[in-house]
């Protein structure tokens, strides 16, 4: 039975179902969702990739094997070109794959065509890819146990790396969205020893980053943030009878704001 949505939202709109979902990103336009589902149609159960079209309707599969963590982003300069960026692992051997899309006369997609592959040398063992609307992937890498943040400019071809704040901090889930100053804003989940699940989130500009640590335990914890507007995020909490979405303000979290440093690892050749 459907409830009344609150104040401010609408209700929720079925698009399509799927299960047994490994993967889900949404680019940045708001246009694409590039989804992975494991298949168990063949000899051995697959991850299978499929980008929905929130304009067209359409479902374009991917007919490359092995990939994850796929995020659509477009590239305007005369020309608008639509790229896929994803996941690519083979063992022990985890890539950074980009493909560029190409649309039929109709506006749906039709093919991909690999045009750039990041090896481990820039971004060891690579998850939850995300873009921003410049044409920059931002994703965690992993170093040994722990992650940070990375990003890979495609367009001028340039890593760098976001160093956490405290030694004893881990994080996952992140997410990316525009912030009011220009600047590129990641909401993440961290957590320090003896504390649940938290919000975090990091402000990245072309002259550093400045991480926000929100100190609220909430029950469930808070995974996979996402930002609503400003202040208002919406996330998951974990129980042991399921999961659960929430909303919540950070209007109402008091916080440690700490600066942290942004080391520039060069262009790719």
């Amino acid at each position: 039975k459907d409830e009344a949505a609150p104040a401010g939202y609408t209700k929720p709109k079925k698009f399509l179902q799927q299960g047994a979902i490994q993967s889900m990103n949404l680019s940045a336009d708001g246009r694409y969702l590039c989804y992975v589902y494991l298949s168990t149609a063949g000899a051995l159960p697959k991850n299978k990739m499929v980008i929905y079209d929130f304009e067209t309707r359409a479902k374009f599969k991917a007919p490359q094997d092995r990939l994850n963590n796929g995020v659509v982003f477009t590239i305007t300069g005369g020309v608008q070109t639509k790229y896929l960026a994803a996941n690519k692992n083979i063992s022990q051997d985890s890539s950074i794959n980009i493909f560029r899309l190409e649309e039929n006369s109709k506006g749906k997609l039709q093919d991909m065509e690999l045009v750039e592959a990041i090896n481990n040398k820039y971004n060891n063992f690579s998850t939850n890819l995300q873009t921003d609307t410049k044409g920059t992937i931002y994703y965690l890498s992993k170093q040994g146990v722990e992650y940070i943040i990375k990003s890979y400019d495609f367009i001028n071809k340039t890593h760098k790396q976001y160093e956490l704040p405290h030694s004893d901090m881990l994080i996952q889930g992140l997410s990316i969205s525009p912030a009011a100053d220009g600047a590129t804003r990641a909401l993440f989940t961290y957590v320090q020893p003896g504390t649940m699940p938290r919000l975090g989130e990091a402000m990245i500009r072309p002259t550093g980053v400045e991480y926000t640590l929100y100190q609220q335990d909430l029950s469930g914890g808070i995974f996979a943030p996402v930002a609503l507007d400003e202040h208002d995020i919406m996330y998951l909490g974990y129980f042991l009878k399921g999961n659960h979405i929430y909303t919540a303000s950070t209007t109402a979290m008091t916080a440690d704001t700490v600066t942290g440093v942004a080391t520039d690892l060069g262009v790719r050749s």
